[in-house]
């Protein structure tokens, strides 16, 4: 309810923008990130063409287009956003995490995981690090046990590069990243502040990524007696 108020104000701000070239960018972008939280993947996508028209060197609309078009399973199209996005601000490391996962969905998994991998390097250089017991679930292998590991306040780059590693058969290495996930997830809990970030790994634009990052752990370890990172 609360989204699509907040889509109808919006509009209206569309409207009432036409002539205001600045003010209507705002409230398409704006407006096409509600449509996309309700599930509206084609106008959220019509409304963040439209907003790139107005203002093409920005950056977060390319983004947005780029997981909108995830959204409705265009990963080429998608891929091509994030690189603009890129192309606006070189080396961002949501825009390469983003291309990334488009790279994923395409197949190309050594090209997804040297995104990846540049993303969560610059992520352990700018994001403040944190530290945090975690507890890896049981699987029919390998008993539970509990890691202490330094993970950054925003983990997403961690959360796709397990899919990457797992579809590579690099199974440690899938471990380690999901376990840094579930520590960031459960850190954003105990601050009541993870609906934003924990939101991503469930949001359409995720795919076919697990929603349960402690899942994707234990699927990892499941298979660590077979192969290794």
């Amino acid at each position: 309810e609360d989204l699509a108020r907040a889509e109808a104000d919006f509009s209206q701000a569309c409207e009432g923008a036409a002539a205001m070239s600045k003010y209507a960018f705002r409230s398409l972008y704006n407006r096409a990130n509600c449509r996309r939280r309700m599930g509206l993947f084609v106008l959220a996508i019509e409304d963040l063409r439209q907003a790139i028209s107005m203002e093409p060197g920005n950056a977060a609309s390319h983004d947005a287009l780029g997981l909108a078009l995830c959204d409705v399973g265009d990963f080429e199209a998608a891929q091509r956003a994030f690189e603009r996005a890129l192309e606006c601000i070189p080396g961002h490391w949501t825009f390469r995490t983003h291309k990334g996962l488009a790279l994923y969905h395409l197949g190309r998994l050594d090209e997804a995981k040297l995104e990846l991998d540049e993303a969560v390097r610059t992520v352990e250089r700018e994001l403040p690090s944190r530290s945090r017991v975690v507890d890896i679930p049981a699987t029919d292998s390998e008993p539970e046990s509990t890691v202490r590991l330094a993970f950054p306040d925003d983990a997403e780059p961690y959360f796709h590069r397990t899919n990457v590693h797992l579809a590579m058969g690099m199974l440690a290495a899938a471990a380690r990243d999901a376990a840094v996930s579930v520590a960031s997830a459960l850190a954003l809990v105990r601050k009541d502040s993870s609906a934003r970030r924990i939101a991503k790994a469930s949001e359409p634009g995720a795919g076919s990524s697990p929603t349960n990052v402690a899942a994707a752990a234990a699927m990892a370890r499941a298979g660590l007696g077979k192969s290794s990172a």
